[in-house]
């Protein structure tokens, strides 16, 4: 009756504002005085996180690339920024269990080699939207930290449309206009493994059609969800390579009319990521080891074939990019242009795994 009603809605807004706030009370920073505050502060640092993101996370980031956007996000807004939830720190979302703290890093290790999987396996644009989900939904559903998952978990699935498919905007605005539909999705993702919903929605953000009669179901668990006491001693080593084998499993059925778009965007990606890598190391070497650096970089282009035309100025802006003299939205470009030309025949060499968890 809420929706109908513009006084009851008002009423139901105000209520839920009182009652974030009461939640938020023991979280927030000394200097955050209301919901209103703490709302247009955390805003302003997704901006910022997910140009960060844009610039320094592959397209999975590591653990502590997450730390980082979340202190950037939340840095004098709560007070535990950047922080991982400790032992002892429990959170229910949703009527979800977050993943238990002292197993947060295995968890989120499991979902880098799941996800990574995913993306490596994808065969087209409508399997990288649920690999994209899948990451989404099990990243919320491990709820590494006490506050602000979902906001962070969102600013990272914009990153990875942008890196993989092309325009995020879309998406957000989707988000924005009908938030029931994606917590809709993001539940039934956490509560049964059930992916179709949140890849219908990035899916279609960016132009894609699921057929309506589809499921398309995780390959691995999304909730974290009890484990028995003995799993908790297994090494890191087993753990991972459970989560290797489950990541194989199909993503959904075989269908007619499933689309087969062969994009350049994906081995771009791979080229760029690796070369991000490398800059990140650029800084804090040796001149010895910078030229080691560089000599990888140009090896990194190298491998990839295809014609010196494009191939000698993705050399020079790979080059340029890992010295910190070029930006990587050149380095996109010269690598879009360099896998475009290759699209008909192989396009990365030597069997390159992509680099999406670099």
């Amino acid at each position: 009756m809420a929706e109908g009603n513009p006084f009851v809605a008002a009423f139901d807004k105000a209520a839920r504002d009182r009652a974030d706030w009461a939640n938020l009370q023991a979280k927030v920073a000394p200097g955050i005085k209301s919901i209103e505050e703490y709302r247009t502060k955390t805003l302003a640092g997704i901006a910022v996180a997910q140009k960060w993101l844009r610039l320094n996370s592959g397209v999975i980031p590591l653990l502590e690339q997450i730390e980082q956007a979340h202190q950037i996000i939340f840095e004098g807004v709560t007070i535990d920024a950047g922080r991982v939830r400790r032992v002892g720190e429990t959170v229910i979302f949703g009527g979800h269990l977050g993943a238990d703290a002292q197993r947060i890093q295995i968890e989120y290790a499991r979902l880098t080699v799941e996800a990574r999987q995913m993306f490596s396996h994808a065969a087209n644009d409508l399997e990288r939207c649920a690999a994209i989900a899948f990451y989404h939904a099990r990243f919320v559903g491990i709820h590494p930290f006490n506050d602000g998952n979902g906001r962070l978990g969102r600013a990272i699935m914009m990153d990875q449309v942008q890196k993989v498919l092309g325009n995020p905007e879309p998406l957000f605005q989707r988000i924005a206009e009908d938030k029931r539909e994606y917590i809709e999705a993001l539940n039934s993702a956490i509560r049964s493994n059930d992916l179709t919903g949140m890849t219908r929605l990035v899916a279609e953000s960016v132009g894609l059609r699921i057929e309506k009669d589809i499921r398309i179901e995780a390959p691995a668990i999304v909730a974290s969800r009890p484990r028995l006491a003995f799993e908790y001693i297994l090494p890191l080593e087993q753990e991972l390579a459970r989560a290797a084998r489950v990541a194989n499993r199909p993503l959904m059925a075989p269908v007619p009319e499933r689309p087969t778009t062969r994009s350049a965007t994906p081995a771009a990606v791979a080229i760029v990521e690796e070369l991000i890598a490398l800059r990140n190391e650029w800084a804090k070497a040796s001149r010895t080891d910078q030229e080691k650096i560089l000599g990888m970089a140009l090896g990194i282009v190298n491998d990839t074939g295809g014609s010196g035309t494009t191939k000698i100025p993705l050399r020079v802006a790979a080059r340029d990019f890992v010295e910190w003299k070029a930006t990587r939205d050149l380095l996109v470009k010269h690598a879009m242009d360099h896998v475009a030309g290759r699209l008909s025949g192989h396009i990365i060499a030597k069997g390159r795994d992509n680099g999406l968890c670099r």
